[in-house]
């Protein structure tokens, strides 16, 4: 299970034009000239609800990229993301939001913001993403991943590698890896996936996009032709995303299952200056949260 797979503002790994994955788990749309946002958030689902509760602030480098994402819990931090970059290129992720339960005292349960969690690492070549790894605490290395790409600058496969341990009958650990590809392959506006377990397929996957590149529709489906997951997007007249439908089981193409679902629908509303100022989400055919963005120079 990847454990930083988180949908939020736009789903991970949303392939462009160009075939460059979007590699932020939760960064905020780039930004200039503000040094944070606090994102304040209606629970409408919830029993009770609850209104404009401070749930996460961003924090902006002067050329607008995220350096930190803060999660609030009662008013205090209770969770950290930090971002760092080279030559204005992500290079770190690391979170330090872990979850520390008690078992005497269940009350006392809480989010640690000074623990490392885990940290993503990127590298890149020509200015490109070549490979990303994700280290749990202590350094291990739980999954890589790397790509390669044709003369164009389009992604021609991604290759992952999940490593686990597994104790022998003599008590031995030995650490091995579940292999996953995807091949790409592009016509027009039209991207094709095929998702690769041990070598077996597992899925396909069709990316279709506008001429400009923003993608219209995504549609991964099982070597059955079963839909494991469905979204379709849409622009305003400035080619803003305004809207995400999704259909989804909680399978990736891999076989793997969510740490969270995502919502079902999500609107996005703009100012007249292109901020994104609310992002409403929601489930079986209720709004259940709305999010508010306040932004400070």
């Amino acid at each position: 299970m990847k454990h930083f797979l988180l949908i939020l503002l736009i789903p991970l790994f949303v392939v462009t034009a160009t075939g460059q994955p979007n590699i932020y788990p939760d960064t905020f749309p780039k930004v200039v000239g503000y040094k944070s946002v606090t994102v304040k958030t209606d629970y409408l689902c919830s029993n009770p609800a609850t209104k404009n509760k401070i749930t996460s602030k961003y924090l902006f480098d002067n050329s607008g990229n995220t350096t930190s994402f803060l999660s609030i819990c009662d008013n205090k931090v209770c969770g950290r993301n930090i971002y760092t970059y080279s030559n204005n290129q992500l290079v770190s992720h690391k979170n330090f939001s872990t979850w520390t339960p008690y078992k005497n005292d269940i009350s006392e349960s809480r989010w640690d913001s000074t623990l490392l969690s885990n940290e993503i690492k990127f590298q890149y070549s020509s200015n490109k993403l070549s490979s990303y790894k994700y280290y749990q605490t202590g350094g291990k290395c739980f999954f890589e991943t790397s790509f390669t790409y044709n003369s164009t600058g389009k992604i021609v496969s991604e290759n992952s590698k999940t490593y686990y341990d597994s104790i022998t009958q003599k008590l031995e650990i030995v650490q091995y890896a579940i292999v996953d590809k995807k091949e790409y392959s592009y016509n027009d506006t039209i991207t094709n996936i095929k998702y690769y377990r041990n070598n077996i397929l597992q899925a396909t996957e069709e990316i279709i996009s506008l001429k400009t590149g923003k993608v219209i529709r995504q549609t991964l489906k099982s070597v059955n032709g079963k839909i494991l997951d469905k979204h379709s997007y849409k622009y305003n007249n400035k080619m803003q995303l305004i809207e995400i439908d999704a259909i989804v089981t909680g399978y990736d193409g891999f076989g793997n299952t969510y740490d969270g679902m995502p919502y079902e629908k999500i609107l996005l509303k703009y100012d007249d200056t292109g901020k994104l100022l609310i992002k409403e989400q929601f489930y079986k055919g209720k709004l259940c949260d709305r999010e508010k963005y306040e932004y400070t120079r």
